[in-house]
């Protein structure tokens, strides 16, 4: 790994520096330090993928945000995770007892379950949604997906309404939800002095 001597143009950091800005993120194995330039007692950044991960660990450390990461999901297509995770993110597989029919983990480290966003939206309609148990997949790291579609922010809302012990709201600018019928709309704009089609 290492080379003995770089010239000073090249970014490095300590060793220990290095372990204590990658140790949030070492489950991605691109930040372990047996895959970094190692010599002297430092960590080199020599190409620019070694530049790429110095930025995306300290943009991590500064901001939150977390490094992009590309994962296989079930029928092996190469897919982006949500980048909108960030460290003080809860992992969903801190919380798997909170979800139904865990099974797992498979080969891959894919955890299975039944997705809590589809069992709350199919619970609203009278339907069952996610019968089968297995639209909700999820690794130890904290990536997860659900194959029917459910968006990331949606399982972070039924996740923090569950631990409060409230019902989800869906509604992604955080306004109540409004149900009104077709008479309450009419009644409005009566009051209003308009007529509705």
């Amino acid at each position: 790994m290492g080379r003995g001597h770089y010239a000073k143009t090249v970014p490095r950091m300590e060793i220990a520096r290095y372990l204590t800005l990658a140790a949030p993120i070492r489950k991605l194995k691109r930040f372990r330090l047996c895959n970094q330039e190692v010599a002297n007692g430092y960590v080199y950044f020599t190409d620019a993928a070694a530049v790429k991960r110095l930025n995306e660990m300290l943009r991590f450390h500064n901001t939150g945000e977390r490094p992009v990461e590309y994962i296989q999901d079930k029928e092996g297509n190469i897919v982006r995770s949500d980048s909108t995770v960030n460290k003080d993110t809860k992992n969903i597989f801190e919380y798997q007892d909170c979800l139904e029919s865990v099974k797992g983990p498979d080969g891959g480290g894919w955890y299975t379950s039944r997705c809590p966003v589809c069992e709350f939206k199919g619970a609203q309609v009278g339907q069952v949604w996610d019968d089968t148990h297995d639209h909700f997949r999820f690794k130890e790291e904290g990536v997860f997906t659900c194959h029917s579609g459910c968006e990331p922010w949606e399982v972070f809302t039924w996740l923090d309404a569950m631990l409060a012990g409230v019902e989800p709201n869906f509604d992604k600018k955080g306004a109540p939800t409004v149900n009104s019928s077709d008479d309450e709309f009419d009644q409005w704009m009566k009051k209003r002095g308009e007529k509705s089609e």
